[in-house]
């Protein structure tokens, strides 16, 4: 799948997820949100930015958790 440009809402995830290495599930990354979506369009987000392949997905269901591929991590500024 062809890379997109990130929407802002998908540059503050990919902060959070940054500042979260060993990562995080979808209830802590609406938490973190300064303006939290719906569960369900956080998710969506999620499914995008996965499947072009700027994060990584370990585990199934209740046990998902989201973080950067470890290459990408370097590649991020310091969230402040």
């Amino acid at each position: 799948m062809a890379k997109t440009d990130l929407t802002r809402q998908q540059k503050e995830v990919l902060k959070i997820l940054a500042d979260n290495p060993q990562g995080v599930d979808v209830r802590q990354i609406i938490h973190s949100l300064q303006a939290p979506p719906h569960k369900r369009t956080v998710q969506r987000w999620l499914t995008a930015l996965a499947a072009e392949g700027h994060i990584s997905v370990v585990g199934k269901g209740r046990a998902t958790l989201y973080r950067l591929p470890t290459d990408q991590h370097d590649k991020l500024p310091p969230h402040r």
